[in-house]
């Protein structure tokens, strides 16, 4: 008898050149018992997250609506996009939730990445009924609480599974998740409307008479905001914001200087690190050695 070989050559899809040349890196994995507001710790600007929702009620706020977020789902979080915990419903029983935070290592292509997302889960969250993105986020977080060999690239692995079933669920006729959203109106919606503004424009100059239209208030009402909301005036909330993300993006020792000055919306590398020194006391550079282990330099 012969021996009977089954060969499968594997073609490289536009999915997988794309997470491929996006340079996605998983930073952390965490897990919570929440009983109300998303941690400080979570609160990321510049990260992308993956989160699952276990149980309990929660919103979660893009693209200026409140989205509710189905018990068993998992979602794409773009950054500086946070979830909202009912305190009150969560209050005896606390949500349980996964995030697995992760940056993009091509930081000119991150906006691109974002669009691809939209593109390709336009309603940011998948039903899990069969508890397959569970056992994978499981398995993440796991490994992260270990000292496993190899486990950042094991948990690297599980990252690329998640999304890849994300984006494939979100495509298939079984992606029938209800999104309930509403319009909502508040000053913790304005200032959040505000937010995602900035963050989406951060490489133009931004003018805040642009800002104000924007949100369809005055520009006075948006001084009153932003000095009720942040004690700040909205000038000094974006150069700070702007300073913030700085930091975030000198963490990760494969950005240049002149990279995140573009980012930034900066109009050189110089004048990025005279602001960050007026800002920090350190130049970019100095701030990065003291701050990022040697070994990740």
């Amino acid at each position: 008898m012969k021996n009977t070989v089954i060969k499968r050559a594997l073609k490289t899809d536009a999915l997988c050149r794309s997470l491929f040349d996006y340079r996605l890196r998983v930073t952390s994995c965490s897990f919570m018992h929440a009983y109300n507001h998303e941690p400080e710790e979570e609160n990321f600007t510049h990260l992308y997250r993956l989160c699952y929702f276990f149980n309990g009620e929660a919103t979660c706020f893009i693209n200026s609506r409140n989205y509710v977020i189905p018990e068993k789902t998992a979602l794409y979080l773009p950054p500086n996009h946070s979830i909202t915990l009912d305190d009150k419903a969560n209050r005896k029983h606390p949500a349980t939730l996964y995030f697995i935070n992760f940056e993009i290592g091509n930081l000119a292509r991150r906006n691109e990445f974002h669009e691809m997302m939209i593109q390709c889960m336009p309603n940011l969250m998948v039903p899990d009924d069969r508890c397959i993105l569970l056992k994978l986020f499981e398995e993440a977080f796991s490994e992260a609480s270990s000292e496993k060999t190899g486990a950042c690239g094991f948990i690297q692995s599980l990252f690329h599974m998640i999304i890849t079933h994300m984006i494939r669920y979100s495509q298939s006729d079984q992606s029938s998740l209800p999104v309930c959203s509403q319009k909502i109106s508040s000053t913790t919606t304005l200032l959040n409307q505000a937010s995602e503004y900035i963050y989406d424009h951060l490489r133009k100059n931004i003018k805040i008479n642009q800002l104000a239209k924007e949100l369809g208030i005055s520009e006075i009402y948006l001084y009153k905001l932003f000095k009720e909301q942040t004690g700040k005036s909205p000038q000094q909330f974006l150069a700070d914001y702007r300073i913030q993300m700085a930091k975030e993006f000198l963490a990760n020792p494969d950005y240049s200087i002149k990279m995140i000055a573009d980012e930034l919306g900066y109009c050189s590398a110089n004048h990025f690190s005279t602001t960050f020194k007026k800002k920090t006391g350190y130049a970019p550079n100095e701030w990065r050695q003291m701050n990022v282990p040697s070994n990740h330099q």
